[in-house]
């Protein structure tokens, strides 16, 4: 059975997610932001011995969850929570989201749980060296001669707008966010830009940072300005600041075809 986790678990919280502290960055950025219950969020998890074992993390109609042990009891629990609360879910492309290893297990313990799920398994890229950025990074001076201005975009209306636009530039973008979609990722961590004549050309981006680790998103450069190095330059110099913060980074992705471009 779930219990519902509250502020005296935190340390419990964090010991369990640090032990996958790449793919528990969303988790751990919310809950650092916005605490363990708000109206769009709610923290769950299987305790057993003033231990926590499992967690289950809502977040709006989306469920991310994470075990690090498969015991019976928790393979028991999720597939029941799985199974019932799919039956119940008005929005039928709620997403789950969970690591590889998670749901191999639950398939092995109930075969076809997951068939009528959208079942979400991203591939992560984490940071290993500071030996590349700094290579890219020596390149600043020549892009800045070049009339780019760097900036820390804020999270403003009119920044919001000029991000919008590049966004919509950028074919291999499947789905245009909302401005306040972007308001509430750029609230979650930070947004380096380089514009060209006070217009946006290429962006990357962090959200769900947390004390620990932050997630690179929205990597993306003009079409009429790339082959230039200026989203790898945007990169490397966020990435580096990351570093200097002593936070791990990391990317998702669920498009195989884009795992060249972010190896780079």
């Amino acid at each position: 059975m779930f219990t519902e986790l509250a502020t005296k678990h935190q340390n419990l919280i964090i010991e369990l997610l640090k032990k996958d502290i790449y793919f528990n960055t969303f988790i751990l950025g919310n809950i650092f932001r916005y605490g363990l219950k708000q109206q769009f969020q709610q923290t769950l998890g299987i305790l057993q011995e003033d231990k926590l074992h499992a967690i289950l993390f809502k977040f709006f109609h989306n469920y991310i969850f994470y075990f690090s042990k498969p015991t019976e009891k928790i393979l028991h629990t999720f597939t029941k929570f799985i199974e019932n609360t799919y039956c119940n879910l008005e929005n039928k492309n709620s997403t789950f989201l969970c690591t590889k290893e998670n749901l191999s297990y639950l398939q092995q313990y109930k075969k076809d749980l997951t068939k009528n799920l959208n079942v979400q398994e991203n591939t992560f890229l984490k940071l290993n060296s500071k030996t590349k950025i700094e290579e890219v990074l020596k390149i600043e001076k020549q892009i800045l001669e070049n009339a780019y201005k760097f900036k820390i975009s804020k999270p403003t209306i009119e920044n919001i707008t000029k991000i919008l636009t590049l966004r919509k530039k950028i074919k291999e973008f499947k789905n245009i966010p909302t401005k306040e979609e972007i308001m509430f990722f750029m609230q979650n961590g930070r947004t380096f830009v380089l514009e060209k004549e006070n217009i946006p050309v290429a962006m990357a981006c962090t959200t769900f940072e947390n004390p620990y680790t932050a997630m690179l998103i929205d990597i993306a450069t003009d079409p009429l300005y790339r082959k230039k190095g200026l989203a790898t330059f945007l990169v490397a110099k966020l990435c580096n600041n990351l570093i200097n913060e002593g936070k791990k980074v990391c990317l998702f992705y669920d498009d195989k075809k884009l795992e060249t471009f972010y190896r780079k």
